[in-house]
């Protein structure tokens, strides 16, 4: 088990807190963009898939390609290797800052930070650290946001990362009226060809 400290986390990647930030709040927004209309006839499991879908895919914009960061797609989940030290999944947290476990041994390892077996001896000093959200019923766009490092039945430690927002107004552009051309005219002269008058 390779548990690090929150004040490490923080040291480490504190950088792409922002960008972890804005990657969810986008995946949050796209998520309502596409289901407008159809709220009531969505299951809360769908809701989860499609919100969790539309951030890891936020998320792998906002990461590929840093320096330090690699991204692998394994069983049909995506993780992120952050600088040899962190492995961070995505995932919605219930009231307790858990997540959903499923019953496979390698969703008991996550959760219990035992990182040998989930990587095959590959990585095995990464420390699990899950990046999620918990929904908001006043406010659907302003979900919690955090980092938790998870260690059994208690995380370890969390991160508040901060609260998702509203995404900006529409911007209407209103069409200029139609009416007579109100530019200076221009004056054309026609040109004269001197050599008719002898010139």
């Amino acid at each position: 088990m390779a548990i690090r400290s929150k004040d490490d986390c923080e040291g480490d990647i504190g950088e792409l807190f922002p960008d972890l930030l804005e990657a969810v709040n986008k995946g949050n927004h796209a998520y309502w963009d596409m289901a407008e209309g159809y709220e009531d006839r969505l299951s809360a499991s769908f809701r989860a898939r499609g919100k969790f879908d539309l951030t890891v895919s936020e998320l792998r914009s906002a990461l590929d390609g840093r320096p330090g960061i690699s991204i692998r797609l394994k069983n049909g989940s995506t993780d992120f290797h952050i600088k040899g030290k962190w492995l961070m999944k995505f995932h919605k947290f219930d009231e307790a800052d858990s997540i959903a476990l499923n019953t496979t041994q390698s969703s008991l390892d996550f959760n219990e930070n035992v990182v040998e077996q989930l990587t095959l001896g590959e990585m095995p000093e990464e420390t699990v650290i899950f990046l999620g959200y918990k929904d908001s019923i006043a406010d659907r766009f302003a979900p919690d946001i955090q980092l938790t490092c998870p260690d059994g039945d208690e995380p370890a430690w969390v991160i508040e990362l901060g609260k998702g927002s509203a995404p900006p107004p529409a911007i209407e552009i209103t069409p200029a009226p139609e009416g007579p051309d109100t530019s200076p005219a221009t004056k054309i002269v026609p040109r004269v060809d001197k050599r008719k008058f002898g010139h």
